[in-house]
């Protein structure tokens, strides 16, 4: 078998990305039992949580409902992909996956109308989210060279059990979307 089956029973095939079916609740489920940072946080704590609180820093900071989303689904070809640390996935020996994953990115970008799934405002937010995330959940490492001169938000991360950041995750999508289940 060269395809995984996904939460609503559609085939990812990393071999036939064009033929990929791209669902919302695909994307909230498996975001939201994707643990950050490798599962090296002292509480679980999910893509899908980081993906809304980087949507939120941007409603904060003004963005249009469009960014908004950008932000929320920066992250959704994890949902496909999983979640590599960085430093893994920048590696030469994964050209391959992270061209992959730019595929499936831009899949989902199409699907939700959107022109790119990363542009500099959710990146700059992505980073507001990891300065905030290093505070709460990381023991505030000082060494992390991406967020040494990053403010992060001021309120704390309460980290969340998968179903309830899933829902969440598909609130904060409904509210972007004015209720479509698109």
């Amino acid at each position: 078998m060269s395809w995984t089956q996904t939460y609503t029973g559609n085939k990812f095939d990393p071999e036939k990305i064009l033929d990929l079916v791209i669902d919302i609740r695909d994307i909230a489920h498996a975001l939201s039992n994707l643990c950050r940072f490798a599962g090296h946080t002292p509480k679980f704590y999910s893509v899908a949580q980081h993906s809304v609180l980087v949507s939120s820093i941007l409603k904060n900071e003004g963005e249009s409902t469009m960014v908004q989303l950008q932000g929320l689904l920066h992250d959704a070809a994890e949902a496909y992909m999983v979640d590599l640390p960085q430093p893994i996935k920048r590696l030469s020996l994964m050209y391959h996956y992270r061209e992959i994953e730019k595929c499936v990115e831009s899949i989902i970008a199409r699907r939700f109308c959107l022109l790119n799934i990363c542009n500099d405002a959710v990146k700059r937010a992505d980073l507001v989210c990891l300065a905030t995330e290093a505070r709460d959940l990381m023991d505030d490492p000082k060494d992390w060279e991406s967020i040494k001169n990053v403010k992060p938000v001021s309120s704390k991360i309460n980290p969340l059990d998968p179903q309830s950041a899933k829902v969440l995750f598909l609130e904060r999508y409904l509210e972007l979307t004015d209720g479509a289940k698109r």
